[in-house]
């Protein structure tokens, strides 16, 4: 039965041209496929769309096993550690087990050790990360873009007993090059990528046999089809045939945002883009909150007006700081974009709170009297503003358009539209909290309307993502 299958699977983007075309595979369990073909033959493509970071656009996939994708550029430009890093990957990926990490990072020798920040990482170093995180959790199908042109030629050795490690246990690997050479050293069946096509290459019965040693030339042997060597390690693809492993993992599920969050929290924090939006409301609530004397409520409206604009950029920042190649490793850990954006929703969501509990002990201080009824309503209004901010932010950010520029125009406009206009909103909330109308019912119209809107942006972003992924 095979591991993952692929049938008639094409890749377009927009309207134009296919990039993959009427693609058929089965990834059977135990087996290494490698994949070869010249830059822009699609094979990258071809990958993203197996590891279910990318959509076909036509055609179906079958069976769901566990992944470990590595793409074929890993981007490293966080200040967090490669050990904090590969924590947080394992946690999306619902793994509890973190005692394999620094044995892994200490086997692949990462330059700096484990609490080196990626920023600082050279670019074969980051790519050992980025091996790391897709092989930590034992997957069932390990997909590699071009793995060995990104390492250092000391590693190389060790990706190939990464691999060889993975087929023994019974998973599957499919990788890409270029080099007829590698593909064949590695692969126990080779396909041929022309033009979004692909094609078995057909060959006779292969298995590889890892010799330690030195001074043998085994090149003209009877039955040998190809010789690698790597220092005193030789692998050698000969004529025999091979058996297949049967072992094959539970299937895991239960993914959950919860172990998201986290790792957006301490993108972040790590990343500092949340301070001036931070300090910008906490030196505008220190002003709003100096005079004993003013009434509490309208003061309460006008910060609460304030967290839409912060929760708005935070949102924001935080989905801007994942470069977009990054952001699909994410993606190959928790496995639905559903996900992902819900993660960014409960990380902001978290600031907020954190943030109007600030407000209401700051306003409590400040007019010397507990006034229960007052602080239950600020603390329900700036929730809402804070949802709001979120629900305005979604669709501007990064996962939908693709300049940073456009996006905070679009954020601007919006966020003006909603906070001054007449709409039924947050706006009869906020001018209710500085006038001396009723309350109950605004406030009722305002939670309920901040609800619906960030779930409608909530369903509506996941989908678009999904469907241009």
């Amino acid at each position: 039965m095979s591991l993952l299958r692929l049938a008639g699977v094409g890749k377009r983007y927009g309207k134009g041209e296919f990039v993959l075309e009427e693609v058929d595979l089965a990834v059977e369990p135990g087996r290494v496929l490698g994949i070869l073909g010249a830059n822009g033959s699609g094979k990258s493509t071809l990958l993203r769309i197996m590891a279910r970071v990318s959509t076909a656009s036509a055609g179906t996939l079958h069976g769901s096993p566990t992944i470990g994708y590595l793409p074929d550029r890993f981007p490293a430009g966080q200040r967090m550690g490669a050990r904090a890093y590969l924590k947080h990957m394992a946690r999306i990926g619902g793994l509890d087990d973190l005692s394999m990490i620094d044995p892994l990072l200490e086997r692949l020798a990462l330059v700096g050790g484990p609490t080196a920040p990626l920023r600082t990482l050279s670019k074969g170093n980051a790519q050992k990360v980025g091996l790391a995180q897709a092989v930590m959790a034992r997957p069932e199908l390990l997909i590699l873009d071009e793995p060995w042109s990104g390492l250092d030629v000391s590693t190389h050795a060790i990706l190939g007993e990464l691999v060889a490690e993975t087929r023994e246990r019974g998973a599957s690997v499919v990788f890409t090059d270029h080099r007829p050479q590698v593909v064949h050293d590695q692969a126990d069946d080779v396909h041929l990528m022309e033009n979004g096509r692909l094609t078995a290459e057909i060959t006779e019965p292969a298995t590889r046999i890892v010799l330690h040693g030195n001074g043998t030339d085994w090149s003209d042997e009877p039955g040998v089809r190809h010789v690698h060597a790597e220092g005193t390690r030789v692998v050698l693809t000969v004529d025999l045939s091979t058996v297949d492993a049967v072992l094959l993992r539970a299937l895991k599920d239960g993914w959950s945002v919860r172990e998201v969050a986290p790792y957006y929290l301490a993108l972040l924090g790590h990343s500092q883009r949340y301070i001036p939006a931070v300090l910008a409301y906490l030196a505008l609530a220190s002003i709003l909150y100096s005079d004993p004397r003013s009434p509490v409520l309208p003061l309460y409206g006008v910060s609460g007006g304030g967290m839409i604009v912060v929760s708005c950029w935070l949102t924001i920042a935080l989905l801007d700081i994942e470069d977009p190649v990054q952001r699909l490793v994410t993606l190959s850990h928790a496995r639905q974009w559903r996900r992902m954006v819900g993660g960014a929703v409960i990380t902001v969501f978290c600031s907020v709170l954190a943030l109007t509990l600030v407000t209401e002990t700051w306003s409590m201080i400040r007019i010397l009297k507990f006034q229960p009824g007052a602080l239950g309503i600020g603390f329900v209004t700036h929730l809402a503003c804070g949802l709001l901010g979120i629900a305005i932010a979604l669709p501007c950010s990064r996962l939908l358009v693709n300049r940073i520029g456009w996006t905070v125009i679009a954020a601007t406009v919006t966020l003006v539209v909603v906070i001054l206009a007449k709409i039924p909103l947050i706006h009869p909330l906020l001018q209710a909290l500085t006038s001396s109308r009723p309350l109950t019912g605004v406030l009722i119209l305002g939670v309920t309307t901040s609800i619906a809107a960030l779930v409608a942006s909530f369903l509506a972003v996941s989908y678009v993502v999904r469907r241009r992924a």
